[in-house]
């Protein structure tokens, strides 16, 4: 079973899948990629030949923090409504008892 995981693991981090007939995907190098970009980085260093700074002009963490700032999702967003025939008293206790519960949690 051993020799099975790390079968797997050496293909995915070496072998490409063809996705379209002369198209190669290699999942492990595409992650490799992005996580270099998105820590503005290049793949073959920060310095070029001559040893002066490559300045990385990175247009993917701006987008990356919006996005996870439209996704985000905060207790304060929850709210309790009362249901038809309900008391507002009721709901508005156990939206006090949530609130309580959510910051202990």
């Amino acid at each position: 079973m051993l020799r099975r995981i790390e079968k797997e693991i050496n293909s995915f981090k070496k072998l490409p899948i063809e996705i379209q007939p002369g198209y190669l995907f290699n999942q492990f190098e595409l992650i490799k990629t992005l996580n270099l970009y998105l820590n503005s980085k290049y793949e073959s260093g920060n310095i070029d030949e001559q040893g002066d700074y490559k300045y990385f002009k990175n247009v993917v963490k701006a987008a990356a923090e919006n996005c996870a700032k439209a996704i985000d999702f905060d207790t304060k967003d929850i709210k309790v409504l009362t249901a038809p025939g309900g008391t507002q008293v009721k709901t508005w206790l156990i939206g006090i008892g949530l609130k309580n519960y959510l910051k202990e949690k």
